[in-house]
Formats: structure tokens, C-alpha cells, sequence
């Protein structure tokens, strides 16, 4: 999903004397006014208290006409108006406004109507999980003359007489609000610098105290549960509150004031057809949006159909939002063509221009934020990014994850968030992916040098792989190419055509699939005439035509490292597995690839192809070791103390987008996956907000300022990760990412490569055929867990240990070599049994279960002291019984 907002393009800041005209002039429409008293209904409070900071007093709705008052606010609105007037001036009681979440914009809407008729000035708060004790009270802020506490919104609007709104009052953990209660039943509250708010009856016994001034009020916002019917409040807190219910308005009501709005531009049976629709709604809708669908609707009654706008808006009986097909007729929109980059990556369709003008057109309407809900790696972003080019405005990215909080956001430094209460906030565009006609074009511009044989093959293969029946969608959504998917093959296949097999397999990680989905996947590659083999490289890999270090390809990629230092240097022996690895992990880095995800079961080599390929062609290194307890934090910034003083240095990401190095992930998946997921932002739209308010951006146009960081053109990410299958731990970061990233798959080592590299650890020592022997049985390993006999994947790593072992104790055998690498599994005698049978088929058995335990006891037994006695001294004894003292001849 992409999330577009626009800051309002009218002034927030009114003149007061404007406030108090409009206020004057609405509340006679409504009841009666003087300079010193108003009316709402039959309530008339005497001088009422009129506010003087502007900017905190809401702005009157656009949508009220003056003229015809009755019509633009309800007659159920009014009579909220009156008791909230009633219990906020006349019986100066605290108050709640309850409802159902799907009206939880239209209380919050009527709070700030109240507040913008009278004058009110008023604190908000938005309550969540998030929220602290601090928020509520003071906060602890450290400035250059110290550390001072600055008051928030409840101790601001007690001391200035203020109206403060606590939104959502079922949000906030409950040993939060508690803190509030004694200033809601008492006016009093302590503050965290020592102070005090107190009741201005008692501020004449406590001079040092800050009286509560007699105007402030609360006024609280809460939703009840659709499932139950209630609210979840601490007793306590329930019963400081005055509560109305605030039900749907009328569908007659809403025909009324909607009529009003619309000025006539819509005829009667629309507006009939909009309410009968929106009367369909389960647990109502907000009047407010309801007028922004019918503005919306107006404006573009030419171009869209009735029921689109209500779509657009959220009012729907299934979730449907406003799609290309509601396009009855090309929009109209007003566009500023201001490029700020070379577009060539960009190519336009009817369908992403159709997005586009949806796009526009939700903000020429009026709404403030638009969502444009997608599958992932269609055009969402890219689309987004054409908006704010053609605009010639600067655009910041945010990315969204499970752990952010509500400070995060607003400080700017998928599934459930979108709630009832959300789904009023924007404007919904559903972006469907691309037909194949414009799939087709805009892979023909990108990579006009893939033959349309090629690309047809590809595009067969997608449809096929779309309409494939399995039993869940996660495993569907793993067999699918998107556009993002595709444009990862293209740049491969561009390079070596004759790979295009291989590149899908590595693109899909078909290794990692169930069997049934890898059966699907070698069907459909079948049937679209694409042929995997792998057979050529080996081929002239042991005929000596190919040596990568002598690969051209290998020369044009070199860099001159500034620090050698960071340059790896490892220890690599030769061999077909890993050299073709590091030949296509070559390629996908020749052609422009900003982050690779190379993944393999353990000890298969991934750091020694990375860091071994990394030292041919002299690139530095930034590492970083992923674990469960990385934050996104940790990963952006490193903390360190100097002078006394915490310092956040750059962290190996930030150095090496700085300074053009390859950042390498190590264990990405143990990471928590919005850990790495906030890289989709830096990989796929250029840009990284991070916590101290800078901002990485790869494009040159998004640089304005001190605090934006140009991305050095040469910085890459290479992720390293285990397959999310049993018995691994880690998250399934394919699933979410690999779609962002181009994939490699380091698969389980060949006989011949594993022969190899065995005997160039054996050094000579160990003999051939012991050699031969382990690489068999390793063989018969890696079935044993492909077919499930065995759960854990026997390494190469392992079988180096157990040859570097007989290689420094020859001695000892190679039944003791082994034992160090099986003593996880001796107390499971189904698996040793299993393992045994593996072992002696190639003629190797294993030491028996009692010569382990034996051998445990260790050599030798009690050692005995080394002393010329052979039993303990006795001093001499004196006949005369003498007391001596000292010395060691006496007994």
C-alpha cells in the first residue's frame, strides 16, 4: 500500500475577531446570541468564554451555509450540540461521546464543530497503546541550557481554561488514565517538577501550587465494540464521564444536508441512490464523508459513476474501492509537468496514467490523503513518485511497520491497521495489476534488447503461474511474478538469454517450495518451452574453458578500495557449486542490481562466495550480524559514549551508502521482518528516512537540505539468509521481500565439489578414499532430509571439521572425527539408528553408544598427589610432654 498526503493549502491561523463573527452569526441560526450570552436550543449560558489564541481554535466546516443553518448540521447533531453546550458550561461536567467505530470521525467532527461555534480553544490528544504517563503530564526534554519539563496538552488546557479531547479512550493501556483521575474528580494532579495543579477552591491553602482554571473541561471520545456491544473502561475512569450515545443520522437527515451541500449540480435520483446505499452500511456512516463523496461526485459526475464516489470514500458493502474501470470518461485534472529526473525508468500506461488521474483527482476534491492499495511489486511507488514529479514538489518517504508508534509517526523523524475508524481518513484507489498488453510495453522499453520471444515465454509463464490452484494463499502468492519480479529477470536474461530457467528458479527459490508447488512450477516452465540447465557451466568448468577469475566480466566490475582493510581476505578453494554461484551473484551486481538476497541452508558457503567474490573485485565491506533482538534503530544508528556524553554514530549502512560500499546482512532472517522491510523504502524508492532527521535519497532532485544524504551511486546490499523451513527459526523474509530483492540460491554442494574442497582441507593427509567415503555419505544426508527421515541438514561445514580433525590427529580415526559432529543426536536412539544404517552403507560405523559414555569419563582416574610419603608425617613425640611452640618437629 502507498499512502499519499497533501498539507492543506489553507491557513490553519484565523483572526479572532474572524472566530468570533462566525460564531455569532451560526449560533443565532441556531438559537440565540448576544455580546454576552449564548443560546443552543433551549440551554443560554452567560458569558460564555471566548478564546484568544487562533490557532487553537478549530476552523468552522466549509460545508455549513450560514444562510441555511438548519439544513447544513442535522437535527441529531444539534441536539448533541445543546448537551455538550449543557454539560460543558451550565453543570461544568466532563463528558463522552460513544458510538461505533464506523462513526468515530463524525464525534470527533462534532467536538470540533462545538468548540469552533463557541470559540473554544482546545488541547487534543489521540490516545493509543503508545501512550505514556509523560504524554499526559510532563516530558522530560534536554536542551542546551539543561534539562527542562515541558507541560503537555492536559496540564496546558487545566492551566489556560482549555477544552482538552481525549480521543480514543479505549485505546490507552489502563494503567495509563488512571493518571488523570484525580485532575478530572478533583482538578488536582502532581507534576514531575515538583509542582502541582490545584482546584482554584484550594489554591488559597497551598500558595505554590497552579490553580486549574474553572473553564477546563474534557471532553472524551470512545468506541464500543461491534461484537459486544460495550467499552472497555476502568470503573473508575467510566465514572468521572458523562456519556451520550451517538448514533448514525437519519438516511432522511442525510438526503437533507446532502442536498443542501450539493447546490443542485446533482439531480435527485442520484442523491436517492447514494443514500440508499449508504443506508446499506453496517454501523453507519460518517455525515462528514458522506459530503465529501457527494463534492467528489460533483466535480467529476462526468467521469465516474455514483457508486465509484461512495467506493472511493470507503462506503461500501464489501470494501470495494474506485478502480480504473469506474472511468467512464478520461478526467480533466490540472497537472504541473516539472520533471526533476531523467524518467527513462518510467514508462506510462493507460492503466498507471488512469491511477494517476485518480490520484490527482482524490486530492483536487478536497481530501487531504490519498491510499493506493495494490499486490506488492506492481507500480504503487512508482506511479506515487510520477505524481510528485509532474507536480514539482518535494516528497518524503515514510515506511510503516508493526513496531512504530504513534511518536514516530507524527514526529516523522498490513492487515489490521486498516480499521473502520481508519477507512474514513482516505481516499481508497485500488490498483489492480497491469493487462498483459501494457505488462508487455513497458518491459519492451526497459529492456528492448530481451527478444519478444523471450518476453512472451515469461509473460505465458505469469498467467500460468496466476491461475495455478493450491490450497493457500501465502503459497500462491510464492509461485506469482509481479512486475517487480519480472523486471528482476529481464536484467539477468538481457545478460545471458540461454539462463533463463535458472533465473526463474532463483527468482521463485522453487528449492524451497513444497514439492507439490516445485511439480507446478516445472509444469508451467514446461508448457511455456523454457528448459533449465545448468549442465553447460559444469561442463566448462571441468573441460577448463571457464575460470571466473579470469571471467571478463569479473575485470569490468574491479573497484580501487580507499581502505584496504575493509577488502575481505579469505581462505577459498576452487570448485563448480560455489564458482557458478558467484558467476550469477556477478551478473545480477554488473547490471545495476541494489540488493541481492542469497540464500542457502547452513554451511553451504554463502559468506565465503560473498566475501571470496568481494575480494576479486576489490569492493569494501560493511557487515552486520542480524539478530532478534536488532531494532530498526540499531540498524540505522550505532550509539556510543564519549566524554560522558551518548553519541550516535553512523551505523555500517549509513557508511556504506556514504561512502559507496556493499553492505552485507549477514542472518537477515533472524531479524525481525520490519527490520529488513524498511529497506524496501532505500532499495526500491530511493529514499530512508532516519531516527535523527536526515534522509538517504539515491535521486539527485530529492537532495534539498543539510539533512538529505546523497546515496554514493556504487552502494549495494547483499542480504545472507536460511531458507523459513524446518528446523530453521528465522522469519520468512522471502515471503515478504524477495520480490525487492534479486535472488540467489546457494543450493546443497554437488559430490564433485564436495570432493574438492575436502581434499583440499585434507592437505595430503587424509587418504582419498576416506574422503570418498564421507562425500557418499554426505550424499546420502542430504536425501535422507529431502525425503524427511532426517529433520537436520548435515553441512559441508561438518564434513570440513570432521577432515580437518583427521588431519591434525590421523591417529585417531575417523569413527572419533565423526563423534564430534553426531554427539547432538546420541540420546535419540530412533536417529542414531537412522544414521548408523547411513554410516555403514559406505562402510563407516559409527562408535557405539557405550564407548561414547566411556570415553566421557576420560582417561586415567584420581590422580595421586606426587609427594616422597607414602603416608601422612607425624611430628616426634616428647615423653616429658612438653609444650613446644613453632616449628614441625613436635607432634
Amino acid at each position: 500500500m502507498v499512502i499519499l498526503l497533501r498539507s492543506s493549502l489553507r491557513s490553519l491561523q484565523l483572526h479572532r475577531q474572524l472566530i468570533v463573527n462566525c460564531t455569532r452569526r451560526t449560533i443565532r441560526s441556531i438559537g440565540t446570541v448576544s455580546d454576552n450570552s449564548v443560546t443552543i436550543g433551549d440551554i443560554t449560558v452567560e458569558n460564555p468564554p471566548i478564546g484568544t489564541a487562533p490557532h487553537l481554535i478549530p476552523r468552522l466546516p466549509l460545508r455549513l451555509d450560514f444562510q441555511n443553518i438548519e439544513s447544513s448540521i442535522p437535527p441529531c447533531h444539534l441536539s448533541h450540540l445543546r448537551w455538550m453546550l449543557q454539560k460543558d458550561l451550565v453543570l461544568q461536567q466532563d463528558f463522552l461521546l460513544l458510538g461505533l467505530p464506523n462513526l468515530a470521525r463524525e464525534r470527533r467532527q462534532l467536538i470540533l464543530l462545538y468548540a469552533s461555534l463557541l470559540g473554544r480553544e482546545i488541547e487534543y490528544v489521540s490516545l493509543s497503546k503508545d501512550t505514556s504517563e509523560a504524554d499526559l503530564k510532563q516530558r522530560k526534554e534536554v536542551t542546551n541550557n539543561g534539562t527542562i519539563y515541558t507541560n503537555q496538552a492536559p496540564v496546558r488546557a487545566a492551566i489556560n481554561g482549555r477544552l482538552l479531547v481525549l480521543d480514543g479512550l479505549e485505546k490507552a493501556e489502563r494503567n495509563v488514565l488512571p493518571t488523570l483521575n484525580n485532575l478530572l474528580e478533583n482538578r488536582e494532579l502532581p507534576l514531575d517538577d515538583g509542582t502541582m495543579l490545584l482546584s482554584p477552591d484550594v489554591r488559597g491553602e497551598h500558595p505554590g501550587g497552579i490553580p486549574v482554571h474553572p473553564d477546563f473541561r474534557v471532553a472524551a471520545l470512545g468506541t464500543i465494540a461491534e461484537d459486544d456491544g460495550t467499552i472497555a473502561l476502568d470503573p473508575p475512569l467510566r465514572s468521572r464521564f458523562q456519556a451520550r450515545l451517538a448514533s448514525p443520522v437519519d438516511v432522511g437527515d442525510m438526503f437533507v444536508t446532502a442536498s443542501a451541500m450539493s447546490n443542485g449540480l446533482l439531480d435527485t435520483d442520484t442523491l436517492k441512490y447514494l443514500m440508499k446505499t449508504v443506508g446499506g452500511v453496517s454501523g453507519g456512516v460518517s455525515l462528514d464523508l458522506i459530503h465529501n463523496a457527494v463534492r467528489y461526485l460533483e466535480q467529476y459526475q462526468d467521469n465516474i459513476t455514483p457508486r465509484a464516489a461512495l467506493n472511493a470514500h470507503g462506503i461500501s458493502l464489501g470494501g470495494e474501492m474506485i478502480e480504473t474501470y469506474d472511468i467512464v470518461a478520461p478526467f480533466e485534472v490540472k497537472t504541473v509537468t516539472a520533471p526533476k529526473m531523467n524518467r527513462s525508468s518510467y514508462i506510462e500506461t493507460t492503466t498507471t496514467k488512469a491511477i494517476g488521474d485518480l490520484i490527482l483527482a482524490g486530492f483536487e476534491s478536497g481530501n487531504s490523503a490519498v491510499a493506493l492499495v495494490g499486490p506488492k511489486g506492481c507500480y504503487k511507488s512508482t506511479v506515487a513518485k510520477d505524481i510528485v514529479d509532474k507536480a514539482g514538489v518535494f516528497s518524503e518517504l515514510f515506511s510503516l511497520h508493526p513496531d512504530i508508534t504513534a511518536r514516530d509517526l507524527l514526529q516523522s523523524r498490513e492487515k489490521s491497521w486498516i480499521t473502520p475508524e481508519i477507512k474514513t481518513m482516505f481516499h481508497w484507489i485500488n490498483a489492480k495489476p497491469l493487462p498483459r498488453d501494457e505488462l508487455q510495453e513497458v518491459l519492451s522499453g526497459l529492456f528492448p534488447n530481451v527478444s519478444t520471444d523471450t518476453l512472451e515465454k515469461i509473460l505465458n509463464l505469469q498467467e500460468y503461474l496466476n491461475n495455478v490452484i493450491v490450497d493457500s494463499d501465502a503459497e500462491k502468492e510464492a509461485m506469482q511474478l509481479s512486475l517487480r519480479k519480472i523486471k528482476h529477470i529481464c536484467r539477468r536474461v538481457d545478460q545471458n538469454p540461454e539462463e533463463l530457467g535458472s533465473i526463474i528458479h532463483n527468482c521463485l527459490m522453487t528449492s524451497f517450495l513444497p514439492e507439490l508447488e516445485q511439480n507446478i512450477v516445472e509444469k508451467c516452465l514446461a508448457r511455456c518451452g523454457i528448459v533449465t540447465n545448468d549442465n553447460k557451466f559444469f561442463e566448462n568448468f571441468f573441460s577448463q574453458q571457464y575460470s571466473f577469475t579470469e571471467d571478463p566480466l569479473l575485470n569490468s566490475c574491479k573497484r580501487s578500495a580507499t581502505n584496504p582493510l575493509l577488502v575481505p581476505n579469505v581462505e577459498f578453494f576452487p570448485n563448480p557449486m560455489q564458482e557458478n554461484v558467484m558467476r550469477q551473484v556477478l551478473v545480477s551486481h554488473s547490471v545495476g542490481e541494489r540488493a541481492l538476497l542469497i540464500t542457502g541452508y547452513q554451511g553451504v558457503g554463502k559468506n565465503k562466495i560473498v566475501d571470496n567474490l568481494l575480494s576479486h573485485l576489490n569492493c569494501e565491506r560493511e557487515y552486520t550480524q542480524l539478530h532478534r533482538d536488532t531494532t530498526i534503530q540499531s540498524l540505522m544508528l550505532s550509539p556510543s559514549v564519549e566524554d560522558g556524553k551518548i553519541v550516535f554514530n553512523d551505523s555500517p549502512l549509513i557508511r556504506a551508502a556514504k561512502n559507496g560500499r556493499i553492505l552485507v546482512l549477514d542472518e537477515a532472517d533472524k531479524a525481525p521482518t520490519e527490520v529488513v522491510a524498511l529497506l524496501k523504502g532505500l532499495i526500491e524508492d530511493g529514499q530512508l528516512s532516519l531516527p535523527d532527521g536526515r534522509v538517504l535519497c539515491y535521486d539527485e532532485s530529492d537532495v534539498h537540505g543539510s539533512n538529505h544524504i546523497k546515496i554514493h551511486p556504487d552502494f549495494r546490499i547483499w542480504a545472507l539468509t536460511n531458507p523459513a523451513v524446518f528446523p530453521f527459526q528465522g522469519n520468512d523474509l522471502s515471503r515478504h521481500m524477495s520480490d525487492v530483492f534479486a535472488c540467489h540460491i546457494v543450493p546443497p554442494m554437488d559430490e564433485e565439489s564436495h570432493r574438492r574442497i575436502l581434499t583440499s582441507y585434507g592437505k595430503g593427509v587424509v587418504h582419498p578414499d576416506v574422503i570418498d567415503k564421507l562425500v557418499k555419505v554426505w550424499e546420502d544426508l542430504r536425501v535422507a532430509h529431502e525425503t524427511g527421515v532426517i529433520s537436520y541438514i548435515f553441512s559441508v561445514r561438518e564434513s570440513v571439521s570432521i577432515v580437518k580433525h583427521l588431519s591434525a590427529f590421523p591417529d585417531e580415526g575417523v569413527q572419533t572425527a565423526i563423534e564430534n559432529v553426531l554427539a547432538f543426536d546420541r540420546l535419540d536412539a530412533s536417529l542414531s539408528n537412522h544414521l548408523n544404517k547411513i554410516f555403514r552403507n559406505q562402510g563407516i560405523k559409527m562408535v557405539t553408544k557405550e564407548k561414547v559414555v566411556e570415553a566421557g569419563r576420560g582417561v586415567g582416574g584420581i590422580s595421586t598427589p606426587k609427594t616422597r610419603a607414602s603416608s601422612p608425617k607425624h611430628g616426634k613425640e616428647d615423653p616429658d610432654n612438653t609444650p613446644h611452640v613453632g616449628g614441625n618437629t613436635w607432634a
